[in-house]
Formats: structure tokens, C-alpha cells, sequence
């Protein structure tokens, strides 16, 4: 027997058994996952020779729910949002929300690979502090791959990448002269 059939049986062995303890999710499982964060940065800007420093606090909440109506393949919605506050006085939010379809790749009792995408329609509004500001408003596509490592039957430590493109449409609306002057 040579090496190679000899590594195949082997890979095919340790694969087989590897299946037969994985950890599939079951149709009527609901996965809830979310995020949330807080930001305080600062960034001294010069132009000119004149220097400014720009202050940001951001607050982003993400909140994600799948259904699985099928072994390992889920259906779910997605609930993004951000709020930015600068020092200028200037403040903006955006919210994305929108329905996402997940499936879970199995590796063993205490891993799996979640695949998820959907659609997502953005809203949102800019604030420059003065009276002026402007709506967002758009759609797009969300793509993120996870590693699931459950702690427990219930409960799983995700780390994963999510990539959103979205096409924005961005609303200005100014205050009219005659408020402007009062």
C-alpha cells in the first residue's frame, strides 16, 4: 500500500468520525448574536500649520437573529446601530437593518464555521450642530464567516469577519436665509 492511499484512508477515517460528533444545529434552533462598543478617540489635524483636534465618541450595537428550519440552514434578521457625537458638535447615526441567511458548517462537538449573507437597507441622519443636516438613506449586502466555539450546549464565543457594501444616498438640507439671518 503506498503513502498516499494509506493518508487518504487515514484523512477519510479522521473525517468520518469527526461528522459523526459534530455539532449540526437542528431545526428550531435560533441562534441570537450581537456586539456592542464604545470609542473615545481623538486626531489632531494640521493644515496649514493650523492645527485642529477633532474629538469622536462612538457607540455601535449589534444584534443578529437566525432560525433554523433545516439542519445547519437558518433565516434570520440583522440590526445595526452606530451613533457618532464629534466635539465640533457635529452628530450623526446610522442604522442598517435587514433579513440574512445563515448555514453552519460543522468541525467537531465544540466548533463550527457559520456562513452568513443578506441584504441590508441603511437609514440615517447627519447633524453639523448649526442647523444644518442631511438624511441617509441606501441598500447593499452583508457577507461574514464566523468560528463558533461553544462553551456549553447553549452558549458559543464567535470570532468572525463581516464585510457590508453598501450604495449611499445622501440628502442635504439647509436652513432657509431668512432663519439663517434671525
Amino acid at each position: 500500500m503506498n503513502k498516499f492511499t494509506l493518508s487518504l484512508a487515514t484523512a477519510t477515517l479522521i473525517l468520518a468520525s469527526t461528522m459523526t460528533e459534530a455539532r449540526d444545529l437542528d431545526p428550531g434552533t435560533i441562534m441570537i448574536g450581537g456586539d456592542t462598543s464604545f470609542e473615545d478617540s481623538s486626531s489632531e489635524i494640521s493644515i496649514n500649520a493650523i492645527n485642529a483636534t477633532e474629538k469622536a465618541d462612538t457607540t455601535v450595537l449589534n444584534v443578529g437573529v437566525t432560525y433554523f428550519f433545516a439542519r445547519n440552514l437558518g433565516v434570520g434578521l440583522m440590526i445595526n446601530n452606530e451613533d457618532t457625537d464629534y466635539s465640533d458638535g457635529t452628530n450623526d447615526s446610522i442604522n442598517m437593518m435587514g433579513p440574512v441567511v445563515g448555514y453552519n458548517i460543522s468541525i467537531n462537538t465544540e466548533t463550527s464555521i457559520i456562513l452568513q449573507a443578506g441584504l441590508v437597507f441603511v437609514s440615517g441622519d447627519v447633524d453639523d450642530g448649526t442647523g444644518n443636516s442631511a438624511s441617509i438613506d441606501g441598500d447593499g449586502t452583508l457577507l461574514m464567516v464566523s468560528v463558533a466555539y461553544f462553551i456549553s450546549d447553549n452558549i458559543a464565543v464567535n470570532i468572525g469577519v463581516r464585510k457590508t457594501n453598501v450604495d449611499i444616498d445622501l440628502t442635504v438640507a439647509t436652513l432657509p436665509a431668512s432663519a439663517e439671518m434671525s
